[in-house]
């Protein structure tokens, strides 16, 4: 084993904190854990292991790498953070992006739903209150907001609910804001698409 140390200049230190502020490991962890990932890529290189057969497959490898080593667990690859802090042009980032959540789509999307059905839990008891209240009025409806895959697992929830009762089941309405979704579901209908997640 050789064990090496490098020193930072204020630049370099400076241009990482940009590029991972406030994250949950701390700015020195982050310095040897991206240093540890340089090394490995350019060994890889080196000794022939890895080629890439482009510099965006080569780029998506990179980001995958520091999502695994360095970001939060539970924080998907989004074109926002490549663009805004790695510095990607957008529609590399947007392409990247896109790749890395596809590869870990089941993944992400359990995570997704399971953040849904616990913001779905979190509003029940406040809707059901107010419904034995007496609030019976079909179209008074509850917003959540989510990100894209929250909302396309709501999609596929209220889709099958609709399709076992297409009279009484009230879609849901939903206007998009950038990544966000803003869903507004029927008070009479909560129960029905929570418990269908």
């Amino acid at each position: 084993m050789m064990q090496v140390t490098i020193d930072l200049s204020a630049e370099q230190a400076e241009k990482l904190r940009r590029a991972f502020p406030g994250e949950h490991i701390s700015e020195e962890e982050t310095a040897v854990r991206l240093v540890e990932l340089a090394t490995a890529a350019w060994v890889d290189w080196l000794s022939g292991e890895k080629r890439y057969t482009s510099m965006t497959q080569q780029y998506a490898d990179w980001v995958e790498a520091i999502y695994v080593e360095l970001l939060p667990g539970d924080e998907r690859p989004s074109t926002e953070r490549l663009y805004n802090y790695f510095n990607m042009p957008y529609g590399q980032a947007q392409y990247v992006a896109r790749v890395l959540n596809n590869k870990s789509l089941a993944v992400w999307r359990r995570q997704a739903h399971d953040q849904l059905k616990e913001m779905m839990a979190k509003r029940l008891a406040e809707v059901e209150h107010w419904l034995a209240d007496g609030g019976s009025d079909p179209h008074t409806t509850v917003e959540l907001v989510m990100d894209k895959l929250a909302y396309l697992e709501l999609k596929a929830a209220c889709e099958r609910i609709f399709q076992q009762d297409p009279d009484g089941f009230i879609p849901p309405t939903v206007r998009v804001t950038g990544l966000l979704h803003t869903v507004s579901i029927a008070a009479s209908c909560f129960r029905q698409v929570h418990d269908a997640l």
